[in-house]
């Protein structure tokens, strides 16, 4: 036997029914305090201070298995041209 049922209730009244909280406040207020750290850093930005070298540095360091993986691959098609 199978019974399927079908309920239509907003996300709202979800979260109401299943005893969550609300958080639409907060959201708001942490989507409003990074849009305004966002428009402070391009403000701010002055690409004469840009080093590329240390953003890629400090990405790579995130996965260096990764950068292993790039080095491979760029070494691999440089023994092999087609």
């Amino acid at each position: 036997m199978k019974i399927n049922i079908e309920i239509e209730v907003t996300a709202q009244e979800a979260r109401k029914f299943m005893g969550l909280p609300d958080v639409e406040g907060l959201q708001k207020d942490v989507v409003d305090k990074l849009r305004e750290k966002t428009l402070d850093r391009i403000e701010s930005f002055d690409a004469a201070l840009f080093d590329p070298n240390k953003m890629m540095t400090s990405w790579m360091s995130l996965y260096p298995e990764w950068m292993e993986g790039v080095k491979r691959m760029v070494g691999s098609s440089l023994a092999n041209p087609k």
